[in-house]
């Protein structure tokens, strides 16, 4: 799946023009047609030829976001409440052009920050860890999670650093799966690992099964050989895995929650019995009413109703911001709550919902809280074209983020699952605000990204000690190393 592989299939460029004429004759309307475009130059441009395509798989998850009631809508030809409430097109077009804006600040800043690999010819080893130390990290990881989460929120100062290094069990759960998939690719283990932590995530508040099956196919994807039946099996298990348990959980999850809001000991277990309960109940009330739940679970994923409304008030009922929104994130980012405990809180996601939607969404007051993305906060603040400027921008910054990770982490175990585990997290929605995008973004890069570092020199320093010694002419003193 790199981008050389990519460059080499010369069916691509074929496959895409077929899609996107087809759609775009079968919906009669050309915007179809861009947006597999769109699809086309994010996997043009961010396929990486050291490791799994996750820039790319982040993108197209939100590509996914934008354009998925529309497509929907045209192969089965039912009709979303989105589509009876807004026009659609308007924001579905500066949404592809805001995804499309931020994949060629991530090209241009991973081009920028990588350089010429060819020059770089010091050791990169693979293997960093033994399967005692990782199973053992693993095993801490699980245990430790609860009460990290717990404390984490107790001590505001604290949370952010403490929700970024918990990424670090998904990390050491990649590793494990790369274990898995090479150089031996077996697929009950991988299958086996990946459902005990699909259930286990299953049991919190959000929808955390997501990610490790996310975690499972890029696993497949790195080692992927189209005529491996297995893989292809895999990949293809794990992508109905995610529909179905996204299915189940949009339908329950409001009775869920509920659930945990009311009791004050809920442990895992019970967790579970609830969770398979009210699947059960779910499942029996017919195949007829399964079609307007899958309608429900696209109009969830098609995250273009909020800015839709927000494109129709501003700036014609409310006039733009001119950098209000990302002014006061970047502010905000800029002062850690870590150095500046006092710093007051920025306004709830929705409230600024409420304020330029015009709906009165659930707030603080309910423990919720919905956003309308960082695409339509930039038009809010500035309008079009001026609105893609700071999501090319944010996209550089992140890019020459992941290319220092590339150049400066040297084991591939330790490198790899990073890169993976970090951007996925830090730029796979689109409905996320700028002042979250940026800020738990950062925060991840820099605390797992510093993490990583320090585990990888330590590591090298190992590596290096252990190579043989390489002599070129006398040597004039003996060496006191061994």
């Amino acid at each position: 799946m790199s981008h050389a592989l990519v460059r080499r299939m010369p069916a691509l460029d074929g496959v895409t023009f077929v899609a996107a004429a087809g759609f775009g004759l079968l919906g009669n309307d050309w915007l179809f047609a861009a947006a597999v475009g769109v699809l086309w130059a994010i996997w043009r441009m961010l396929p990486d030829d050291n490791g799994p395509p996750i820039l790319a798989l982040a993108m197209t998850y939100q590509w996914v976001q934008v354009t998925v009631g529309m497509f929907y809508a045209l192969l089965t030809g039912r009709t979303l409440l989105p589509m009876l409430s807004i026009d659609y097109r308007p924001i579905v077009i500066i949404s592809l052009i805001g995804v499309l804006a931020l994949s060629v600040g991530l090209y241009l800043g991973r081009t920028m920050a990588i350089g010429s690999r060819s020059a770089d010819s010091a050791p990169r080893p693979d293997l960093a860890l033994t399967w005692g130390i990782l199973l053992t990290a693993y095993a801490t990881a699980i245990v430790a999670e609860a009460s990290a989460r717990k404390f984490a929120f107790q001590y505001p100062s604290l949370t952010q650093p403490i929700l970024a290094l918990m990424s670090i069990r998904l990390i050491t759960l990649y590793i494990l799966l790369r274990r898995l998939a090479k150089p031996k690719f077996r697929i009950v283990a991988i299958g086996c690992l990946t459902v005990f932590e699909a259930v286990l995530n299953a049991t919190g508040y959000f929808a955390n099964f997501r990610e490790p099956l996310v975690l499972a196919i890029v696993a497949v994807l790195e080692v992927f050989d189209r005529r491996r039946r297995e893989q292809v099996v895999a990949v293809a298990a794990f992508v109905v895995a995610l529909a179905l348990c996204s299915l189940v959980w949009i339908n329950i999850r409001a009775a869920f929650r509920a659930e945990i809001d009311s009791r004050e000991s809920f442990n895992t277990s019970a967790r579970l019995d609830r969770i398979g309960a009210l699947a059960s109940d779910w499942w029996r009330r017919g195949d007829s009413n399964h079609f307007d739940d899958v309608d429900f679970l696209v109009e969830r994923v098609w995250a273009i109703y909020y800015p839709g409304l927000a494109l129709n008030r501003v700036p014609s009922v409310i006039p733009h911001t001119d950098g209000t929104l990302l002014g006061a994130a970047i502010s905000h980012v800029l002062q850690p709550r870590i150095f500046f405990p006092e710093k007051p809180e920025l306004p709830s996601d929705s409230d600024l919902v409420r304020k330029y939607s015009g709906v009165f969404v659930a707030g603080r007051e309910s423990n919720t809280s919905i956003a309308f993305g960082y695409v339509a906060e930039s038009y809010v603040d500035f309008g079009v074209p001026l609105m893609y400027l700071p999501i090319a921008a944010f996209g550089v910054i992140s890019g020459v983020i992941y290319g220092l990770f590339q150049r400066l982490i040297r084991h591939a175990e330790i490198r790899i699952p990073v890169v993976v585990v970090a951007f996925w997290l830090g730029l796979f929605l689109f409905e996320r605000s700028w002042a979250n995008f940026i800020g738990f973004s950062l925060t991840i890069y820099v605390y797992v990204g510093a993490a990583a570092w320090l585990l990888d020199r330590f590591l090298l320093i190992k590596f290096e000690a252990a190579e043989p010694p390489v002599h070129v002419g006398p040597r004039p003193f003996p060496s006191a190393v061994p």
